[in-house]
């Protein structure tokens, strides 16, 4: 994991030099743009323009982000990057229809373009320089997990492409009265939304919430193995806020006979490694299991297998505990996303039980598969 100070080093020197980038791109595309009557050098330019603005949002965002915690906000400000993030993707949007605007405009009143080799010049040099911002943000943005830098880059993939098809245009368009440099600037626009929308699907996602990658789920439930006596890994949920402060909470099994304290010193081990290798800090829940025995092990199968073969929703039970003195059976049951009446299926499934064994009593809980 990179530390904070090394994090910050890297988004503040990538988003500076990004700025300064576009700043310089958008004076020049627009001036060449306007002097030589391209609407597709403008629309870049424009773009260019809007990316910079871009720019300067997620600086702003991260600095906020980096506020200290407070009384009315104990949990920081870092998701303030995601509603940085947010804005980027918006203005990106904005740009493409002002782009779009201009381009029809120019096709329903089309005018001659004169060719200027410094156009050319430019153009080749802001494929350049973009090459340069992708590479340079995508890595900033993945190394720091700055979703910010990482849409930066995506942008300006787009922004290569269209300055790419400007040249096209302006090359084409000296052999013909057809406005291609409107219709290349109304694909430049396109291009630039579908940049905009990705961008702003990805955020809203990181905003409303997203289940935790299989590859982090891994890590986790391998850390807790390796603190015994804990065991298992269930209900997995993780709440960011931010890319530097996220909290996670997560249910354990435990033999029914193990110490307090032994179990506490481990669940504080599991936390510790957890928070060095994975920035999350757990809090835990707990099962009290005797799953060990033969008997008890041999029923957790057949409750398994008579749950998913009348009700194909269900996908694995955990913390089952069987109670001998008063045959009561615990355990958490885990659906697929398909179920949206809990109520319904836990009487579903207490009616496949109830019917099977009628000799215990089942208490159980109905979770969705959350990791």
């Amino acid at each position: 994991m990179i530390d904070n100070i090394q994090r910050t080093k890297t988004i503040l020197t990538t988003t500076i030099f990004t700025t300064v980038t576009n700043i310089v791109l958008s004076i020049a595309k627009l001036v060449i743009g306007y002097i030589s009557g391209s609407i597709g050098i403008v629309a870049d330019g424009i773009n260019n323009a809007s990316d910079t603005v871009s720019a300067l949002c997620s600086l702003i965002g991260f600095s906020i982000a980096k506020k200290f915690p407070t009384s009315t906000h104990p949990l920081g400000y870092g998701r303030i990057e995601y509603i940085a993030s947010l804005i980027v993707s918006l203005l990106i949007i904005v740009a493409s229809i002002e782009c779009f605007k201009s381009s029809l405009d120019r096709i329903l009143t089309p005018t001659t373009i004169s060719f200027n080799p410094l156009m050319f010049v430019i153009l080749i040099f802001s494929i350049a320089a973009k090459v340069v911002i992708l590479i340079v943000n995508t890595k900033a943005g993945k190394k720091t997990n700055y979703e910010a830098l990482i849409l930066t880059g995506k942008d300006a993939k787009a922004d290569i492409m269209s300055s790419s098809l400007t040249i096209v245009a302006i090359i084409v368009g000296r052999f013909t009265s057809f406005p291609v440099d409107g219709i290349m600037g109304i694909v430049i626009a396109l291009l630039i939304a579908k940049s905009g929308l990705e961008a702003l699907i990805e955020t809203t996602s990181s905003i409303v919430g997203e289940r935790p990658d299989k590859e982090t789920v891994k890590k986790i439930r391998s850390i807790l193995a390796s603190h015994s006596p804990l065991s298992g890994g269930y209900d997995i949920i993780l709440h960011s806020y931010g890319p530097e402060r996220t909290f996670g909470t997560c249910n354990i099994e435990v033999p029914e006979d193990c110490k307090a304290e032994e179990i506490f010193d481990a669940m504080t081990e599991a936390n510790k490694e957890t928070q060095n290798c994975l920035g999350i800090n757990f809090t835990f829940g707990l099962f009290a299991v005797n799953d060990s025995l033969p008997l008890v092990q041999k029923m957790k199968e057949e409750v398994l297998d008579e749950l998913k073969a009348k009700c194909p929703q269900v996908i694995s039970i955990h913390a089952f505990h069987i109670h001998f003195d008063s045959k009561r059976i615990h355990f958490d049951v885990v659906v697929d996303f398909s179920v949206h009446n809990y109520p319904a299926i836990k009487s579903q499934l207490e009616k496949i039980l109830t019917s099977r064994w009628p000799e215990y009593e089942f208490a159980f809980t109905v979770d969705p598969d959350y990791a």
